[in-house]
Formats: C-alpha cells, sequence, structure tokens
C-alpha cells in the first residue's frame, strides 16, 4: 500500500530527469551541468529508496504493535464480556484477587447485601464471621474451590450460603480478580421450614387438647359416673363443646388449604358487600347481646360493588365481625363504615376500604405485625375461652391476597382497634352508573 503511495513521485523525478537530459542536449549549454543535474537526481533517487525503506520498517512495527494491541484488547474484551455476563446472572456473584480485596460486585449482590460488597475493600470488611474469613484465607492460600454457610446478623439475622470457585487465569488477570465468590441467603427457606414444623405443631396441640378431653370424659363415663344420669349429661355437653371446637379447626384448616390453592386464580365475579354486611349483622346480634356489645352497620346503600367471592366474603368480614365482638369487652361499639382515604390522606384509586371499628381493649403494638400467623394469639388463654383457632385472621390475609386486596390494622390500648379491608372495585358497575348518570 505504500509502494503505491510513494510511486508517483518517483515516476515524477524520472520523467523530470530525461525531459531535462532532452533539454541539454537540444540547447547549446556547457558540458558540465548535465552530469552535475544527473547526479542531483541520482541522489533524489536514493532519498526516496532509503524513505520508502523506513517507511516499510515502520509498518512492519505497527503491525506487530496492532498485533500485539489486538491480543490485549482481546483479552480485555474477554474480561468485559465475563463481567458482563456476571451482571446478568440472577445470582450475587463478586470477585476478589490474591489480596482479597473485592475487584467486581453484580447488582444482585447488592441487592442481597445492600452496601457491604464495595469494590476495592477488603472481603473481610463484609462479614465478621470467623468462619467465612477462615474459609476465604484458605481460598486464597490453597487455590480451591468450596463450599459452606454461617450466620449474620449484619444488618439483619442472614443464613447465608457460600461458593468459592477459583477462576482461570485466561479469563481473568490476577489484578482483575481470581476468585468468584457466589453469595445466597437461605433465610427464607429456613424460615418456611420452620413455619411448617410449628404449623403442625401447633395443629397437633389444638386437636391434642379437645381430643384429650373427649377421651377422659369418656372415660369418666365409662367408669364411676356410669349409673350418675346428671354427670353423664353434662360430661355428653362438655364432650359436645369439644367436638365443635375440632370441628372448628378442622374446617379453618381446610380453608386455608383451599384458599392456598385458589390465591392465584383471583375471583371475576361481581359482589355485592352492602347485602353481604347487613346479612351478618343481622346474623351477628345474637352474639352481640351475648357479650353485650353494640353492634352498628354505617355502610351506604348505594356502595359499589367488588370483583370478589361472595362466599368468601361473607367468611373474610364473618371473622372481622367475630373477633370485634369477641374480644373488645363488654360495653364496646363495634362499627362498620366505608372509607375513601387512608389516614394520611393516601387515596386508593378503583379500592374500596371497609373499616372494622371497635372503641374496646386494644391490641399491644408489638403483636400487630404478627396477627396474620397461623395459631398467633395475643392472648392464648383468652383465645380459648372465646374458642377461637388462632386461624381467623389468617384466614382473612389469605383471602384478601387471592382478591389483589390489602389489609391494614390499627390499635391503641385502651381505645380500640381498626381493621381495614381494601377490595378492588366492580369495573362493570362503575361503567352502569357513568352510564346512568349519562342518560
Amino acid at each position: 500500500m505504500k509502494q503505491k503511495l510513494f510511486g508517483g513521485p518517483f515516476l515524477f523525478f524520472s520523467f523530470f530527469l530525461v525531459a531535462s537530459s532532452s533539454m541539454f542536449t537540444l540547447v547549446d549549454k556547457s558540458s558540465y551541468f548535465l552530469p552535475i543535474f544527473i547526479l542531483f537526481s541520482c541522489a533524489i533517487f536514493f532519498f526516496y529508496l532509503k524513505t520508502d525503506f523506513l517507511l516499510n520498517e515502520s509498518n512492519i512495527s505497527v503491525v506487530s504493535k496492532d498485533k500485539v494491541d489486538s491480543q490485549n484488547g482481546s483479552a480485555s474484551k474477554l474480561e468485559t464480556s465475563v463481567e458482563y455476563l456476571l451482571e446478568v446472572l440472577p445470582s450475587a456473584l463478586t470477585l476478589i484477587d490474591e489480596q482479597g480485596r473485592i475487584t467486581f460486585a453484580n447488582s444482585f449482590s447488592e441487592k442481597l447485601l445492600p452496601g457491604l460488597l464495595k469494590v476495592g475493600n477488603h472481603i473481610s470488611v463484609t462479614f465478621r464471621s470467623p468462619v467465612f474469613l477462615d474459609a476465604i484465607e484458605k481460598a486464597i492460600a490453597e487455590a480451591k474451590n468450596s463450599q459452606f454457610s454461617f450466620d449474620s446478623s449484619t444488618p439483619l439475622f442472614q443464613h447465608i450460603r457460600v461458593e468459592i470457585i477459583q477462576l482461570p487465569e485466561k479469563i481473568f488477570s490476577k489484578s482483575n480478580g481470581v476468585i468468584l465468590i457466589k453469595f445466597s441467603d437461605q433465610s427464607k427457606a429456613i424460615l418456611i421450614d420452620q413455619m411448617r414444623s410449628d404449623f403442625i405443631s401447633n395443629a397437633s396441640h389444638e386437636l391434642r387438647t379437645p381430643l384429650a378431653s373427649i377421651i377422659g370424659f369418656i372415660e369418666t363415663i365409662q367408669g364411676h359416673a356410669k349409673n350418675d344420669k346428671a354427670n353423664r349429661e353434662l360430661f355428653l355437653s362438655l364432650m359436645h363443646e369439644q367436638a365443635e371446637r375440632m370441628q372448628r379447626l378442622v374446617d379453618d384448616l381446610l380453608s386455608l388449604s383451599k384458599l392456598e390453592l385458589q390465591e392465584k386464580s383471583p375471583p371475576k365475579s361481581d359482589c355485592d358487600l352492602t347485602k353481604v354486611v347487613e346479612k351478618l349483622v343481622q346474623s351477628f346480634q345474637p352474639l352481640a347481646k351475648k357479650y353485650k356489645v353494640k353492634l352498628v352497620n354505617n355502610l351506604p346503600n348505594d356502595m359499589p360493588q367488588i370483583v370478589g367471592d361472595e362466599m368468601q366474603m361473607q367468611q373474610l368480614y364473618s371473622n372481622l365481625i367475630e373477633n370485634a365482638l369477641k374480644y373488645s369487652g363488654e360495653k364496646s361499639e363495634v362499627k362498620l363504615e366505608l372509607i375513601k382515604k387512608r389516614d394520611k390522606g393516601q387515596t386508593k384509586p378503583g379500592m374500596i376500604g371497609l373499616r372494622v371499628i371497635d372503641n374496646g381493649q386494644g391490641i399491644p403494638a408489638e403483636h400487630l405485625y404478627r396477627l396474620t400467623e397461623r395459631f398467633y394469639r395475643v392472648s392464648a388463654d383468652l383465645s380459648r375461652q372465646h374458642q377461637g383457632t388462632g386461624l381467623g385472621l389468617s384466614i382473612v390475609k389469605h383471602i384478601l391476597n387471592r382478591h389483589n386486596g390489602e389489609l391494614d390494622i390499627e390499635s391503641n390500648i385502651n381505645e380500640g382497634s381498626i381493621f381495614t379491608t381494601w377490595l378492588p372495585k366492580s369495573k362493570v358497575r362503575s361503567q352502569t352508573v357513568h352510564k346512568a348518570r349519562a342518560a
């Protein structure tokens, strides 16, 4: 390519030399001008050849340098592509060098361990766990892959699973990182296992208690109370109560199981909450009299319909109203009201808020966030006294989950409690009302 570029000047000087020689031959001039001019032209041609040779050497060096740069660029591109791959993988991945300094951490690492994996920091700054630090030191010293788990309390309790993988030097240079660390949080899986274990334990306990009572009453009737008619009738009545308690527990367990299966298939039918609540308020009046509580329905008659399963709506508000009647205390008042905004003024567009309010004893703040857990009770003795199963609010939560709804709980000691459900409005009903007004 360079020879073609400098071929033009060579042809020009050759043409100039021939033309000048011919001119000196034709024109009568001194004979010594011709050899001087020829010498001058040869000198120019020599410098041209010398320049072309230097350029060729320069081209060779440039080509060899380009090859080296190309190789370095390829390695750099490879490292960049691997980092990109580590970034998009749905795992918390971190690279460290031979000194234990963090050279790379993907976005999933930041989500799992916010603020802990900073590039440039030593990996020992991340966790103070001796198990973790010893494993990292061993991985650097022995250059072997390993797996282990440890518990961390920073910033919150986590059970961390760690996989250490040695990277080949062809992929990453020592300065860019030689060890890949994969973090995974096993806390949720452990919590689920613990909840499952607690659920089985609690369910077994709740069934065992009435069952033991029934067995004891049967043994008494078969023994010394066999011919005692009065005690026999008493024990049969108590056995009936315990059997009903077991029946309620089994029904609630079956309801929870069914709700869990339906949770990802929201209902599509419409439901008139006004009618549902009216029927429930009427049916709960005897229970309200029993506990000396006033039950008031303040819902408007023209309340919009919701998208919901009518049977599950009855179950949802039945649990909320029954709890309010049983636990608010004597001479309290339970009201059902419609709400459009939360206390802080936050609107819920497309949602209907229905409140169950009581002015009773209230619930301590430390219990509020656990109220929807299965078998969780603020007072176990009071719950058993009122024949509660400990599953009512858990059923409420699962029904709302299925209906894409929400539950707000507010309570103050000696002031009362407010349970607010938010449910999506029916679009069909809204369109019908709009057309009616337009007409």
